[in-house]
């Protein structure tokens, strides 16, 4: 929304506060106090019995005091007092309420509540209906500043949420950078120098075979056999294991594609299946990428804690994974075939990823309503604005 735009909401809303306001006023001072008025000069004309006399005074009396407000209201509008401030907008309803105040005069003479020879009357009436007009003004300019402090604390306190979300964003994105990059590092320079000195170890040993077989024992050769082996695990298994901890793969690609390639690692021996609806598909999957790169990260994190949870504890064969969106909110459900809840009492990781979805707007909840039998993970997540 453009600034010109909340500009002009604002100035509508100022308006209308400034009607209600002088209305409410107006009503009680103008209005409310009118049959005490009526009935002292019917008193004043030697009419103080005549209650038909009093009521038609009292009918003119109103009025003449919705005109006057009528007026005052449209003065208001037209001049468009509000649009200014300090001594300004003081001014312009100061003179609101004085020609008003002395356009009642001529209505009162006109609608017959007076005559030409009460000059004096008008001229104190006059001078009481202008005070009441200020206080009326003033009343309703009082609740419209009041109500553009409030505005403003609210707006100052809203963009001070927005730096500090955006504060945040920064943070996480810079978080995720580095991850990729000592995921990448690990990835390529850690294991091809993991490559290169494992050559250098088999190109020592049939060396020093060689040269010295006759002393090599059966030992010696075997504690060689594992010293490579270990090598190899670590290079293929936990430097690989650790790059992804650190950036899942695929998370670039989307989070569908991140969580396809999760799931693809399992055994053969656990049965799984996938469930991706088409609005989820158009937001995260095909190469689309709408998603913030922590909310993607966060989403694969759920999946691995809910399916190490399903293996480790629940001793699962079977899982299945569903991701959704209706009305801007994300559900994903995983399910699976284990000892059940029970089994599975909510770990540390869980109740970190959920504060992490808390601070999005979303949560996790684990239940037994699970299709398969065992647990059910349920997290929910608004989509909130994406890129384009």
């Amino acid at each position: 929304m453009s600034e010109l735009h909340v500009a002009a909401q604002d100035r509508r809303s100022d308006r209308k506060v400034m009607i209600a306001t002088m209305i409410v006023v107006f009503s009680i001072c103008g209005v409310a106090t009118v049959p005490q008025v009526a009935t002292q000069a019917a008193f004043s004309a030697g009419r103080g019995g005549d209650i038909a006399y009093i009521v038609g005074d009292i009918g003119l009396r109103v009025t003449a005091n919705i005109i006057l407000l009528l007026v005052a209201l449209t003065l208001v509008i037209v001049t468009r007092s509000l649009d200014h401030h300090g001594g300004r907008l003081v001014l312009d309803l100061a003179i609101v309420c004085a020609g008003s105040a002395t356009l009642r005069a001529p209505l009162q003479v006109a609608i017959g509540n007076y005559t030409f020879a009460d000059a004096s009357k008008v001229l104190v009436e006059t001078g009481t209906v202008m005070i009441v007009a200020l206080a009326t003004a003033g009343a309703g300019l009082y609740h419209v500043t009041v109500r553009r402090r409030v505005r403003g604390h609210e707006r100052a306190s809203a963009q001070q949420s927005l730096r500090a979300v955006a504060a945040l964003d920064a943070l996480a994105t810079e978080e995720l950078r580095v991850r990729r990059d000592v995921a990448e590092g690990l990835h390529g320079t850690v294991q091809q120098s993991l490559v290169l000195l494992g050559l250098r170890i088999d190109a020592r040993a049939a060396d020093v075979l060689a040269r010295n077989k006759a002393h090599i024992t059966e030992e010696d050769l075997q504690d060689l056999v594992e010293i490579r082996a270990d090598l190899d695990r670590i290079r293929e298994i936990d430097v690989r294991t650790m790059s992804q901890l650190l950036y899942p793969v695929g998370l670039d690609l989307g989070a569908v594609a991140a969580l396809r390639m999760l799931m693809q690692r399992l055994p053969a021996t656990i049965a799984s299946a996938m469930h991706f609806d088409d609005a989820i598909i158009a937001l995260e999957g095909n190469g689309s990428t709408a998603l913030p790169l922590e909310r993607r990260l966060l989403i694969v994190r759920v999946v691995e804690e809910a399916l190490s949870n399903a293996l480790r504890h629940g001793r699962a064969s079977s899982v299945a994974l569903s991701l959704t969106i209706d009305r801007d909110i994300l559900t994903l459900v995983f399910d699976d075939d284990g000892f059940g809840i029970g089994a599975v009492i909510t770990t540390s990781g869980i109740a970190r990823l959920d504060d992490r979805l808390r601070s999005f707007g979303g949560g996790i909840a684990l239940s037994a309503d699970s299709a398969l039998g065992g647990t059910r993970v349920l997290a929910t997540m608004p989509v909130g604005e994406v890129a384009p």
